[in-house]
């Protein structure tokens, strides 16, 4: 977690100094990284509410959520972020 603060600094540092720098692997770094993140926390998420429904509603509700719906695995979620990343960088449309 330390790296997602410390590499878009050192990144920012290194392209405003004018050293060379690139900002194709930072970004695809930091998109890599907050996209795992993110599946993490939808995972967590997931679980938190199947057993918010299992108190709340009884074990039928739980199991046609838990049947029809499923979170992606974090390589889904890394790939996605670093084509959000590169593309907020780069300015793509």
């Amino acid at each position: 977690l330390s790296l997602v603060a410390l590499k878009p600094l050192m990144t920012s540092i290194s392209l405003g100094s004018g050293l060379v720098g690139g900002t194709f692997a930072p970004s695809m770094f930091l998109g890599a990284t907050l996209g795992a993140s993110y599946s993490k926390v939808m995972q967590l998420g997931y679980e938190g509410f199947s057993m918010f429904a299992l108190n709340a509603f009884g074990p039928d509700v739980v199991a046609a959520i838990t049947n029809n719906f499923s979170i992606a695995g974090p390589p889904a979620y890394s790939i996605v972020g670093m084509a959000a990343a590169l593309a907020g960088v780069f300015r793509a449309p």
